[in-house]
């Protein structure tokens, strides 16, 4: 959080888009989305007629998603300072050890998951199974 509020701050993120202002924690963890994808656009969801995935219809989303790419060469120059200034080789660097530690062991958990096999096809299911490399 610290390091996100940091680079809006150096980038005077908050000065051209004032109206974002109230919405800190909001376009922290979307700012903090981008950053660790290095800017590219989000997946497309597996079923756009899907009514319950409306992440990606939530107009406060798309704005300030929006605001971020517009301002994506300054926010990536200001980390590429604080991560030279640093001396951290990723982004991971920057965060406090016991952060890193955290989602160290957090990646080597194991992830499951639920199908509802009444709304998904059989080849669906599998070309996802695949592409995820996950194991059944």
């Amino acid at each position: 959080q610290k390091i996100v509020e940091e680079l809006l701050e150096e980038t005077q993120f908050f000065g051209n888009y004032a109206d974002l202002k109230d919405e800190l924690s909001l376009v922290s963890t979307i700012l903090y989305d981008y950053l660790s994808r290095k800017f590219q656009p989000r997946d497309e969801p597996v079923d756009p007629d899907d009514k319950e995935d409306a992440s990606n219809n939530d107009p406060l989303v798309t704005t300030i998603e929006n605001a971020i790419l517009q301002e994506r060469k300054r926010l990536a120059a200001a980390l590429a300072r604080n991560r030279i200034k640093s001396q951290a080789l990723s982004l991971e660097d920057l965060l406090p050890e016991n952060l890193r530690e955290v989602q160290q062991h957090s990646a080597e958990l194991p992830i499951y998951a639920w199908v509802n096999l009444i709304k998904t096809e059989y080849v669906l299911k599998k070309n996802t199974i695949i592409a995820y490399r996950i194991s059944i």
